[in-house]
């Protein structure tokens, strides 16, 4: 089966666009319009915030009555008995 071409041997914009539906299936994937510099990716990997809950103090520590080792205290003892 031979695919329909114009008078100087392309293909026509047509069998261009019916591909390009097919592949992406009637929508496009979003994309970012400018590269985002390294300062602003390193401020929003470790800006302030971050820093800050690094910083701060964790208080839900107790300690496990079996072995004597801290966790926090929603979890369970990490230590294997």
């Amino acid at each position: 089966m031979r695919r329909p071409s114009c008078e100087n041997g392309l293909r026509s914009p047509v069998d261009v666009k019916s591909v390009i539906d097919s592949i992406y299936n009637g929508f496009l994937l979003a994309v970012p319009k400018s590269r985002r510099s390294r300062e602003k990716r390193a401020t929003r990997r470790f800006g302030w915030t971050k820093v800050q809950d690094w910083m701060t103090p964790r208080r839900n520590l107790v300690e496990c009555l079996d072995c004597g080792e801290w966790h926090e205290g929603h979890t369970i003892c990490g230590q294997l008995h």
